[in-house]
């Protein structure tokens, strides 16, 4: 393994390691409440930067959407602090960026899951995760709305 792929696994195992699902679950409600949104549903993945920096993104699915986005992300980055230690630390070393929120349409989930079939024991598997699958098919999803499967 090439040293700089080394370091980008290293910097999202570390960052798999600063909070757990629950914790994010916890701090995702915690941002909404603050800023008056309410999120319907999200996934969210440890990614890399092209600087090699890790950050936390967000796919977000909201029923009542923030009057900013940006407004809930900074919230969301103050609380993921507040819950993890580890996370503050690497926040203020600069070794991890702010998390990266992106509002996906109402029916983004559902419409992929249902599109390719994947079903889900509950609504929180693989929410948190270092696989891009769901986060990347949803944000696909979304960008180009729903698509029928016709009965051939």
């Amino acid at each position: 393994m090439p040293l700089e792929n080394a370091m980008v696994a290293h910097c999202l195992t570390d960052l798999a390691d600063y909070f757990t699902a629950a914790d994010l679950d916890r701090a995702v409600d915690q941002a909404a409440q603050t800023v008056r949104a309410v999120v319907a549903e999200f996934a969210a993945v440890a990614s890399v930067a092209a600087d090699g920096r890790a950050a936390v993104e967000l796919a977000v699915e909201f029923f009542v959407p923030p009057a900013a986005v940006e407004l809930f992300t900074a919230q969301l980055d103050d609380y993921l602090m507040q819950g993890s230690v580890g996370y503050a630390a690497a926040r203020h070393r600069g070794a991890v960026l702010p998390p990266s929120v992106r509002p996906v349409a109402m029916g983004a989930f559902h419409q992929w899951r249902v599109a390719w079939r994947r079903h889900q024991a509950t609504p929180t598997d693989g929410r948190w995760s270092q696989a891009r699958e769901l986060i990347d098919g949803v944000l696909r999803q979304s960008t180009i709305g729903w698509r029928e499967h016709l009965a051939v």
